[in-house]
């Protein structure tokens, strides 16, 4: 004598209920588009020639460009570099003032007699 229990049958399969409401909490944005689509599937005598004519194309001047790019790079860095050097001539200005008033002070003080010995 063996007792089987039997379980109902599920009647709910799925549901979509709170999903959208979790999407838009930080919003549904559109997927960024890449800078340079795929070259995949594209017909592999095309490609072998765009290859070669980046390769081998006189009017792309790379070494021309890349020392452009280098020399604008160190004039933005000297720029960069003095700017800073100016903002922390410029604190240090203002630091150096705070003592000397208190040395000054200092000094009266001592001149009177009142400084500690």
């Amino acid at each position: 004598q063996f007792l089987y229990f039997i379980a109902m049958a599920k009647s709910k399969n799925h549901t979509n209920h709170n999903q959208t409401r979790k999407a838009h909490r930080n919003g549904i944005r559109k997927p960024l588009r890449q800078r340079y689509s795929s070259l995949k599937n594209i017909n592999s005598v095309y490609r072998r020639n765009l290859r070669r004519a980046r390769k081998f194309d006189p009017s792309i001047r790379k070494e021309a460009n890349l020392t452009k790019r280098i020399a604008l790079r160190v004039e933005k860095k000297v720029e960069i570099q003095q700017r800073i050097k100016a903002a922390v001539v410029a604190k240090k200005m203002s630091r150096g003032r705070k003592p000397e008033k208190k040395k000054a002070a200092k000094s009266k003080a001592k001149a009177k007699g009142k400084g500690k010995k």
